[in-house]
């Protein structure tokens, strides 16, 4: 015989068989990140303060006259030296003139599987007055670049998110936002949202 459920139980079985969306904690998100700006490039991009591994970008997001800066006080802005990168892999330490602030926690990017949550934060074509962009979403998928896995994601990444970081549920830093499209109305002809897993930090050198 089969079982038949009131539909309140239904609506609770199922909801225990979905595990429920991260707690994102967007403040302590935001204080962790930095603008990237190089004058001579043309470009933006974000970085990071990774706990034990210093401030944490794209290669691609940094050059030799980047500064960054808090939007916050955007009228503050600091040296950037890059101390070392992979442009292979696209990843980049860096220093910055400043007393870091808050720090994101490390977490395990081998653990991740399709439909985990993550959640990717960035400055997304930065403008004065801006307070940072959170994008939850899930993954979606891997892609192989330059040897590494990389990881896909249905949160948009935008231009100047690169070099964000990607969080997975339990708000420690899976990876680094690369790649995704030029502005938000183009987001969705692409499917190369793009995440560099936090593991490949190991193939940096000085």
């Amino acid at each position: 015989m089969p079982t038949f459920y009131a539909p309140g139980k239904l609506q609770q079985r199922v909801q225990r068989a979905i595990p429920p969306p991260p707690l994102v904690n967007a403040p302590k998100i935001l204080s962790a990140l930095w603008v990237l700006e190089s004058e001579s490039a043309g470009i933006q991009g974000t970085a990071f303060n990774l706990e034990d591994s210093g401030t944490i970008t794209c290669a691609h997001s940094v050059k030799p006259d980047s500064i960054a800066l808090r939007p916050d006080s955007p009228g503050k802005t600091f040296k950037v030296s890059i101390l070392r990168s992979n442009p292979t892999i696209d990843l980049a330490v860096i220093g910055i003139d400043s007393n870091p602030g808050t720090t994101l926690e490390r977490g395990n990017s081998d653990a991740l599987a399709m439909t985990d949550y993550l959640t990717v934060a960035g400055f997304p074509n930065y403008r004065l007055g801006d307070s940072g962009h959170i994008a939850p979403g899930i993954v979606t998928g891997f892609r192989a670049a330059s040897g590494i896995r990389r990881i896909l994601t249905n949160a948009f990444i935008v231009a100047g998110t690169s070099g964000g970081p990607a969080l997975s549920a339990d708000g420690k830093v899976i990876g680094v936002a690369v790649t995704g499209a030029d502005d938000v109305t183009q987001a969705q002809q692409t499917e190369n949202h793009g995440i560099i897993p936090i593991d490949a930090l190991g193939y940096l050198v000085g």
